[in-house]
């Protein structure tokens, strides 16, 4: 087991013992009974700030801290007793069928958004089915803009998906013809399939849709006359939040912390890789450090401000440096000093109206604590 499945099986026990809190009959979220497993969810599932949690639960700063520590040792106890239960004579069988399941699959995955050519993903995957479609005898129409048109996503597993997704059409309809396209819509790109099946076998799309998901993708299927249509639309709605440090292992917390928003998020691990990317995308955030190699982070805060293209921005500078006041005169949206943590990531990205918080639809969800298991 790699050290990064490690940790997501450690994280998994974590969430599942604070489940183990939750009240099993329905009563009031405010009620001391259920006031620990909210508590405890909020902050460490759904990433709330200690701020968003006096307000959520109407606690005070005291009560929050007091409450965080007795469920800190409850859990603690939880996980102990499972590490202590005495182990069997004999281990479970695990079947291949197990470890190749579906779900086993999807758990360990691992997503990385940046910016992608979407165009040049098409090009890939029908490159890539080319050869089948000789095989079959298929008449292959595709129509890919010769521009690049750029998104944020995980290039190796929506390669896949495109792949599978002809790959599976060019066997059902063989020996046919398939239409493929490529177009920048209003509000996001469009990729539609178009082609008439010779048998009345459905494709099955049980585990695209899951990957599509993951991906934040739009997959539909429907009837045209005789013809069948699957139609992609990647969300481009999520907001992209950029990150420029030139620490790998702060990226990478970074990016696990605002995975958590649904948010797009460009890692880059210099000012100059991150200066040149501004001239090719805008997010609706940036991140930075100050303090790196060749361009620093004062430096490139001065060439976005004064850049018209780049201008407003919201820049969040995060440093070790206790330099709010500089970072402010230089035109700073927002400041962090490390350490930081994901609250603090969260409330800053919130602040500066990046990312909302939905308070009124997550309390109506928690009005009854012993309903939550069953609404997630």
């Amino acid at each position: 087991m790699t050290p990064q499945q490690a940790g997501q099986q450690l994280r998994r026990r974590f969430v599942d013992a604070i489940d183990t809190l939750n009240p099993d009959r329905v009563i009031f979220f405010r009620e001391p009974e259920a006031r620990l497993y909210n508590l405890l969810h909020l902050y460490y599932v759904e990433g709330f700030s200690i701020l968003e949690l006096i307000e959520e639960l109407n606690l005070s700063r005291r009560q929050i801290y007091r409450d965080l520590k007795r469920g800190q040792n409850t859990v603690a106890k939880l996980l102990y007793a499972q590490d202590e239960a005495p182990t069997k004579t004999s281990e479970p069988v695990t079947s291949l069928s197990d470890v190749t399941s579906l779900e086993q699959e999807l758990s360990q995955l691992q997503y990385h958004f940046h910016l992608v050519d979407i165009c040049q993903l098409m090009r890939n995957a029908i490159s890539s089915v080319t050869p089948l479609c000789r095989q079959k005898d298929i008449q292959f129409r595709s129509s890919v803009p010769s521009r690049a048109i750029h998104i944020s996503t995980d290039k190796a597993i929506a390669e896949q998906v495109l792949v599978n997704i002809l790959s599976q059409i060019i066997v059902q309809i063989a020996p046919a013809s398939i239409d493929v396209s490529l177009e920048q819509s209003k509000d996001a790109p469009l990729i539609t399939a178009a082609y008439t099946p010779t048998s009345a076998q459905a494709i099955d799309l049980s585990t695209l849709s899951q990957l599509t998901k993951q991906l934040d993708w739009a997959l539909q299927r429907f009837k045209h006359g005789e013809q069948q249509i699957i139609t992609i639309r990647p969300n481009t709605s999520a907001c992209t939040i950029m990150v420029i440090d030139d620490n790998q292992a702060l990226l990478q917390l970074l990016q696990r912390y605002l995975s958590n928003h649904r948010c797009q998020v460009l890692t880059v691990p210099n000012g100059e890789k991150g200066w040149a990317l501004l001239q090719e995308t805008r997010p609706d955030a940036l991140i930075m450090d100050v303090m790196m190699p060749e361009l620093d982070g004062w430096e490139l805060l001065q060439r976005i401000r004064s850049n018209p293209v780049t201008q407003d921005i919201p820049v969040i500078v995060c440093t070790v440096f206790n330099s709010a006041e500089l970072a402010y005169a230089l035109g700073a949206t927002y400041f962090l000093h490390k350490p930081v943590d994901q609250g603090m990531v969260s409330n800053a990205l919130k602040q500066i109206g990046v990312i909302k918080a939905h308070r009124g639809r997550r309390r109506a969800e928690r009005r009854y604590a012993g309903s939550s298991k069953a609404s997630r």
